[in-house]
């Protein structure tokens, strides 16, 4: 993962590191590890793990509230 950026509601915007196009997902679920978390989206069946040092601090606040909220 390249980027991440919350959109609206579960919506965010990833940029994978193998592609230049941004995509917005939805996630119906995410599990916090800690140290990671684990991203389950709408559109397709693949899950994503996401390192805490991955993402900057506001970024992985976010997700934690998110988490939390799902």
């Amino acid at each position: 993962m390249l980027a991440l950026a919350y959109l609206d509601q579960d919506v965010w915007s990833i940029q994978w590191k193998n592609q230049s196009k941004i995509e917005h997902l939805k996630f119906y679920k995410l599990v916090d590890h800690h140290i990671y978390m684990v991203l389950y989206f709408h559109q397709n069946n693949r899950s994503q793990i996401i390192w805490r040092d991955q993402v900057d601090l506001n970024q992985w606040k976010q997700l934690k509230v998110m988490a939390k909220l799902l």
